[in-house]
Parts: structure tokens; sequence; C-alpha cells
């Protein structure tokens, strides 16, 4: 079974949020824009346990750690 699968409604609603604050708040450049798609995003938001604030802020350190 897909990870994105297992995901509740809520775990999937909150992915999507995480996923358009990194959008709106431009934490990607254009080659990240093209290595990473939703799975990734998934595995790495719930290993923070679908919290929002927490996986930005590990969002932004895993970009600086990958320059």
């Amino acid at each position: 079974m897909s990870l994105l699968k297992s995901f509740s409604a809520e775990e999937s609603e909150k992915l999507q949020k995480f996923i358009e604050r990194i959008i709106e708040e431009k934490l990607l450049n254009e080659i990240q824009k093209l290595m990473f798609d939703k799975h990734f995003y998934g595995r790495f938001f719930k290993a923070y346990d679908f919290d929002i604030e927490k996986a930005l802020k590990h969002w932004v350190i895993y970009c600086q750690w990958r320059k």
C-alpha cells in the first residue's frame, strides 16, 4: 500500500497545507521543485508527526544541508 494512501483525511489535508506553505514561503529553488514529489513530502512530513510548523523548520534545515 502506498504511503500516501495510508494517510487519514486529516493527515492528507495537513500534508497539502505543508506543501502549500513551502511554495508560498518560497522554500524551494527551481531545481528543488523538480527533485521532490508528493511522496517525498509525505515521508518528510510524517517523520515530524504531521506538525506543519515543526516540519517547516526542519525543511529549511534540510534544504540548507543539501546545499
